[in-house]
């Protein structure tokens, strides 16, 4: 599930990154334990066998900026998986770490939300972390109006991986370097904007 900065929900990954139809939801789902049958949940049964990942073309903004992703079980309830412990090793054993080019939220995010990732991003061993910006925002790092900029892109990792390590908080900007140590960016129209000299200072 995603939830919007606007306090909206999005159930489902072809929902917030490719829907069909408008899938932006208040968030008055029920929580009472079982008061939804597992699969139940409407969003999670839409057919999206058309579809467009340009907001621009299809008009099909999200009504505000992705602020979080979580997991959630087939009743609706948050659920905090735990990574496989071979990844986690693998991460932890590696030298270099590479975020590489992908849908931010419905990719790279549920990867880093696992429970362990984030601890072991913290390895010393890994010397560089690289993140490989996308060629352009979508559906997923808009609205058009607002799209994430490089910063951005740099918070929501820091955010996931601080996630993962039971922290509720967005890192304050002096931790993203825990995370992120370098930036690989295109340039031109249309492409996520980079602060050469705010990225510098972290």
């Amino acid at each position: 599930m995603a939830g919007l900065e606007d306090g909206s929900v999005v159930t489902g990954q072809n929902a917030i990154s490719h829907p069909s139809a408008p899938t932006a939801l208040p968030s008055d789902e029920d929580t009472v334990e079982d008061a939804n049958l597992p699969g139940s949940l409407p969003t999670l049964r839409q057919q999206n066998i058309v579809f467009s990942k340009s907001p621009a073309q299809e008009g099909r903004d999200l009504p505000a900026r992705i602020e979080r992703i979580w997991y959630i079980n087939p009743y609706g309830q948050e659920i905090r998986p735990a990574a496989n412990p071979k990844v986690i090793d693998a991460i932890r054993n590696s030298q270099y770490l590479i975020y590489s080019i992908g849908s931010l939220y419905t990719s790279i995010i549920p990867c880093l939300i696992l429970r362990g990732v984030g601890a072991a991003i913290l390895s010393p061993s890994i010397r560089f972390k690289v993140l490989i910006l996308n060629g352009s925002t979508d559906r997923e790092t808009g609205p058009s109006s607002n799209p994430l900029t490089a910063l951005d892109f740099i918070a929501a990792v820091a955010r996931a991986c601080a996630e993962s390590r039971g922290h509720t908080d967005t890192p304050p900007p002096e931790d993203y370097r825990l995370y992120v140590t370098h930036l690989v960016h295109l340039e031109g129209e249309g492409t996520p904007a980079v602060d050469g000299k705010t990225l510098k200072s972290l």
